[in-house]
C-alpha cells in the first residue's frame, strides 16, 4: 500500500504489467508505458496480457490530469486497465491513453478492451470533467469502457474512437464504445465523446444491465449501430407509465 509506481516501460509479461493485489490500497500508478509501446514511444513486437489490474484493492489512482501522470497502454490483448472485485472501492482512472500514441497524433490497434470495471467494484471514477481528466481510448477490438456488475461508477469526459478533431475513425471493432452488463447499477455516464464504434453501437446496455444508470450530455455519433441501445434488441419503443422492466427499466 501507498506505493508510487512511475516512469516504467513494461512489456513481455504474461500475467499483467502492473498488478495491485488484494488490500493493497492508496497506490499511485502514473507515467508508465505498458504493452507494445517502448520507452521511446516506438511500437514493439511484444506486449503484456493485462495492462494494469487492480484486484480487490481500494483508493488507488491510475493516471492523472497532468501529461506526466498519463499511462500509455498499447496493444494489450485482454484489459488495458481492469478494476475488479467487490473489495475494489473508490479507485480513480484518469488521463490515460489507451491505443493512442504518446503524441496523440495517431492510434495503434489494441486487440483487447480498454477500461473494465467488474465483479462488484464500486464508486470507481473513470475520467472526469476537469482539464486532462478524461481517458482517451482508440482502436480497441472490444469495448473502450466496460461496466460489468459495477456499482456507482462515474464515467465522465472520456474520448472514445476518434482524434482531437473528432473526424478520424479510431473506433472499436464490432463492439460498442461503452458496454453495461450483469446488474451494473447506479452509474453516471456524462460528457463523453463516443464515436465511430462498431455494429453494437455507441452505448449498449444488455438485457441483464441493472437500473439507475444515468446517460446524460454525451456526444455520440458515427457508430455503425444504435447510439444508445437498451437491451441489445434494436429500437426500444416509448411506452406509457413507468412499470416497464428490463435494462435500466428501459429508461
Amino acid at each position: 500500500s501507498g506505493s508510487n509506481i512511475r516512469g516504467l516501460a513494461l512489456t513481455n509479461f504474461f500475467y499483467s504489467g502492473i498488478y495491485i493485489e488484494t488490500t493493497s490500497n492508496n497506490n499511485t500508478i502514473a507515467g508508465n508505458y505498458i504493452g507494445s509501446i517502448g520507452a521511446n514511444g516506438q511500437i514493439l513486437a511484444t506486449t503484456t496480457y493485462n495492462g494494469i489490474w487492480v484486484d480487490n484493492a481500494s483508493n488507488n489512482r491510475i493516471g492523472g490530469s497532468l501529461a506526466a501522470d498519463r499511462n500509455v497502454l498499447i496493444g494489450v490483448p485482454s484489459s488495458a486497465i481492469l478494476v475488479d472485485g467487490a473489495g475494489s472501492v473508490g479507485n480513480v482512472v484518469q488521463g490515460n491513453y489507451i491505443g493512442v500514441m504518446p503524441n496523440g497524433l495517431s492510434a495503434a490497434v489494441s486487440p483487447g478492451e480498454g477500461i473494465a470495471v467488474t465483479g462488484g467494484a464500486s464508486n470507481t471514477q473513470v475520467g472526469g470533467l476537469g482539464a486532462g481528466q478524461g481517458n482517451w481510448i482508440a482502436r480497441t477490438d472490444f469495448s473502450a469502457i466496460s461496466l460489468v456488475d459495477a456499482v456507482g461508477t462515474i464515467v465522465q469526459g472520456n474520448r472514445i474512437g476518434t482524434d482531437v478533431a473528432g473526424t478520424a475513425n479510431w473506433g472499436t471493432g464490432s463492439s460498442a464504445g461503452m458496454y453495461l452488463d450483469d446488474n451494473t447499477r447506479g452509474s453516471l455516464i456524462q460528457g463523453n465523446v463516443v464515436a465511430l464504434s462498431g455494429d453494437n453501437g455507441g452505448i449498449l446496455l444488455t438485457d441483464t444491465a441493472g437500473t439507475g444508470n444515468a446517460i446524460v450530455g454525451n456526444m455520440i455519433y458515427g457508430n455503425a449501430g444504435m447510439g444508445i441501445d437498451l437491451g441489445w434488441n434494436g429500437v426500444t419503443a416509448n411506452d406509457t407509465g413507468d412499470g416497464t422492466v428490463g435494462p435500466n427499466n428501459k429508461e
